[in-house]
């Protein structure tokens, strides 16, 4: 009979990430618009221990940006999406967890404590301070991904820590959401209350898709340098050049307030 090589070695060498994001244990928080590109990214990228946290179900409008389909809907994001990306790669071992994470959930928070990279994609305050309420047996590497309006920025926060720097976290942040605020002042969502979570949310899905791509690049990157660790916020944004293209760059310094 036929056979084939299906050993990780062969069927990955046409594009894989360095071993020490493969052989990492991923916790990714939030299965919406950006949390799924970047998981399935990992996933066909060789990394295979992966939990998937969280506790909505597909709707109709999530498939404007995301990656499950019709008939997903009405089931849960995390399980829906842990079936999608199992039978991705042979190799790949997703679970998933519908629970919230929240002040005194013990088994949330043990089950959390067995993953090396924390990746949070939910842009929910809230659940970041429940995250630093964890303290973890090891240094984990922390990544809390948000998008700005319109999906011109992506807010990259770093840290590599025994629990999540929450107050670091926030006093980066609180210039940048001001500023925002002020940028695009006079411009509203399609309805209120909303953010990049919810799918009438002005960003369209190679705006999210693109985020995602960076968001894993950096996250590759990050992990192969010995020397980070302190808490980092990086801001990446799109600049439209006159010729209608795009430009990616780095955000140095916050936008000047009027």
């Amino acid at each position: 009979m036929p056979a084939e090589n299906w050993h990780p070695e062969q069927i990955h060498n046409r594009g894989r990430f360095r071993p020490e994001l493969r052989t990492s244990r991923v916790a990714v928080i939030g299965c919406g618009a950006l949390g799924a590109p970047i998981v399935e990214m990992l996933v066909r990228g060789g990394v295979h221990h992966i939990t998937l946290f969280d506790g909505e179900s597909i709707e109709i409008g999530n498939l404007t940006r995301h990656t499950l389909a019709l008939n997903d809907i009405g089931n849960g994001k995390a399980a829906q999406l842990a079936l999608r990306l199992n039978s991705l790669n042979p190799h790949a071992e997703v679970a998933h967890d519908s629970s919230t994470i929240a002040f005194g959930n013990e088994d949330v928070s043990n089950r959390l404590m067995e993953h090396d990279l924390i990746v949070d994609c939910t842009g929910n305050d809230e659940l970041l301070h429940a995250l630093s309420a964890i303290s973890f047996p090891h240094s984990a590497h922390f990544f809390s991904l948000s998008i700005g309006f319109r999906a011109k920025r992506m807010f990259f926060f770093h840290a590599r820590k025994a629990s999540f720097p929450v107050d670091d976290y926030l006093a980066e942040m609180r210039a940048w959401i001001e500023a925002e605020e002020d940028e695009f002042k006079g411009q509203t969502f399609p309805r209120e209350r909303i953010g990049c979570h919810h799918p009438v949310f002005p960003a369209r899905c190679d705006d999210m898709w693109l985020w995602a791509s960076v968001a894993v690049k950096v996250i590759s990157n990050v992990i192969q340098d010995p020397r980070s660790g302190d808490p980092t916020l990086h801001v990446y944004e799109q600049n439209e050049e006159g010729d209608g293209a795009v430009s990616m760059r780095r955000s140095i310094e916050v936008p000047a307030l009027e």
